[in-house]
């Protein structure tokens, strides 16, 4: 009998030694790379392992019970020997299952960090060079090309000539292309240069959604020989698409009446601009 023990304990370790490489085998067969959900791998696993335990035990246990049987009839304690026989896969399959969970999910964690890089954020960025207004429509006022405070930046002059405009109307320099206001500029001003001597009123408009808003006036008599910078807010045009505008009354006559003089220099619109600089 004791022989017979012996037997059976060396036939169990053999396949034990024989089922250990085939269970850790099925485990890195399982590891992710086919699946990313760590539950249903541990599942598989599982099942897998406890199916072949199955299979073999009943091997194992027909073999045995022929055995036993075969040294004493009277011994037949067959659900005995089930029952340790399925502790014993029992035990190995919970054994080897948890010594494979931390592998597993270690190597989800892995596949998940490469399957999803962490996306650079990206933001977008406004332009706050200044936009310079040179298309411009103009009654009896004209182009310079010499003269002016900044050369190459686009300047022009008033002709305050009787003789020509005949006092009908304004003298206007009007500029052709809206310019929008972006909401996102810090702090946008109409910024240029201009020098004058005025003997009637003259004014600086914007024209704001088809309406005409004078922001500028230039008394009668007022002058400046030199070249002065002008700087209009427009803070509160964001949003909107505007159209500038200088406008002057001519003289009246040709008695000896001498004109106005206005030139404008360099008209910008400036996005950030500072104001005491």
């Amino acid at each position: 009998m004791k022989a017979m023990r012996s037997q059976n304990s060396s036939v169990t370790k053999g396949l034990l030694y024989f089922l250990l490489p085939l269970i850790l085998a099925a485990i890195a067969c399982e590891i992710p790379g086919i699946s990313n959900e760590t539950s249903l791998q541990q599942t598989n696993v599982a099942l897998g392992i406890q199916q072949t335990m199955n299979a073999i035990n009943d091997a194992t246990l027909q073999a045995q019970l022929t055995q036993v049987v075969n040294v004493n009839p009277t011994v037949a304690p067959q659900q005995n020997i089930q029952a340790t026989l399925d502790a014993q896969a029992t035990a190995l399959v919970l054994q080897l299952t948890q010594s494979a969970l931390p592998a597993t999910a270690e190597a989800t964690a892995t596949v998940e960090s490469v399957q999803s890089p962490t996306a650079t954020p990206t933001t977008a960025t406004v332009s706050l060079e200044a936009i310079s207004i040179t298309d411009w429509g103009m009654r009896f006022w004209v182009p310079l090309n010499s003269g002016c405070k900044v050369d190459g930046a686009g300047c022009w002059k008033m002709n305050d000539d009787y003789d020509k405009h005949l006092g009908t109307g304004e003298l206007i320099l009007v500029s052709k292309t809206p310019v929008r206001i972006n909401p996102d500029w810090p702090n946008p001003y109409l910024v240029l240069w201009h020098r004058y001597k005025f003997n009637n009123t003259a004014h600086i408009d914007l024209q704001i959604d088809g309406k005409w808003s004078t922001v500028k006036i230039l008394n009668r008599q007022s002058s400046s020989n030199n070249w002065v910078r002008e700087i209009i807010k427009l803070a509160d045009y964001k949003g909107k698409e505007i159209i500038v505008r200088f406008a002057a009354a001519g003289i009246w006559g040709s008695g000896g009446i001498p004109g106005s003089s206005w030139y404008v220099n360099d008209v910008r619109i400036v996005p950030d601009y500072n104001p005491n600089q």
